[in-house]
C-alpha cells in the first residue's frame, strides 16, 4: 500500500504539468487593442481603423459589420504583419456604408484557428434626403440618366472617379422637392469603369457605371 501512494503522487504532478502544456490554447490571450476608430474619408467612405500591439501568429484581421449589434456580417479581410514587437495600424474603407447607425468590429484570426474580437465601435451616417435612385442605361455610351426622389431643395455635387480612384469630373446641380431626373453627357469620359456620387456633406448616393465606346 505504501508503495503505491509513493508512485501515485509524481504522476499526479506530472500529469497536471502535461494538461497545462499541450493545452495552452485553452489560456491563449487576445491582443492588445490600442485603438478601434472609424472616420468618414473626403470620398464619403467610412474608414475603419485599428491599433495593435502586434504578436507573430496572426493571420488575418476581418472587419465586420450589423446594423443591431447583433447579428454581424464580414465585409473584407486583412493579412495580419508577421512583426514581433510594436504597435501595428490597420486600416479598411467601407466603400458602401449604410445610412443610419451602424456597428462595427474586428475579428483577430490566430494561425491556430483561436479568435478575438476587438471592442464594438458605432457610427451614425446621416441620411441627407435622397432615396428611390436610380441611374440607366448602364453601360451607357453617351447620355446617363440618374432619377431619384428628393425630401427638400438643395444643391448636390456629382462626382466621377475612375477605377485608380483619380476624380475625373465635378459639377453642381440643383435638385428640387420631389422627383428629379439629371440628363448627363458622358461623351468626353474614356471608356472604363466609374464610381458616380451623387452628394452634398454626406453621401446619397453612389453607383458604379461602365462607359462603353461607340
Amino acid at each position: 500500500m505504501f508503495k503505491h501512494h509513493f508512485y501515485s503522487i509524481p504522476f499526479t504532478f506530472l500529469s497536471l504539468f502535461l494538461l497545462l502544456f499541450l493545452n495552452t490554447s485553452a489560456f491563449a490571450t487576445c491582443i492588445s487593442w490600442r485603438e478601434v476608430a472609424v472616420n468618414l474619408t473626403p470620398r464619403n467612405e467610412l474608414e475603419i481603423k485599428w491599433r495593435v500591439e502586434e504578436t507573430l501568429g496572426t493571420f488575418a484581421y476581418r472587419v465586420e459589420r450589423s446594423i443591431d449589434n447583433v447579428s454581424f456580417t464580414v465585409l473584407g479581410e486583412i493579412s495580419g504583419l508577421q512583426q514581433m514587437e510594436g504597435d501595428i495600424r490597420y486600416s479598411w474603407n467601407d466603400a458602401s456604408p449604410l445610412f443610419g447607425k451602424v456597428f462595427y468590429r474586428i475579428r483577430q484570426i490566430k494561425g491556430g484557428g483561436e479568435e478575438c474580437l476587438s471592442p464594438t465601435i458605432d457610427f451614425t451616417y446621416i441620411d441627407n434626403g435622397i432615396q428611390q435612385a436610380e441611374m440607366y442605361p448602364n453601360p451607357c455610351i453617351d447620355y446617363l440618366h440618374l432619377s431619384f426622389y428628393a425630401s427638400r431643395y438643395s444643391e448636390l455635387s456629382l462626382v466621377f472617379v475612375n477605377e485608380a480612384g483619380i476624380l475625373v469630373r465635378q459639377e453642381t446641380v440643383k435638385v428640387s422637392l420631389g422627383f428629379n431626373t439629371l440628363l448627363i453627357n458622358v461623351l468626353s469620359l474614356p471608356p472604363g469603369i466609374y464610381t458616380v456620387d451623387l452628394k452634398n456633406r454626406e453621401l446619397a448616393v453612389r453607383r458604379r457605371l461602365v462607359i462603353q465606346s461607340y
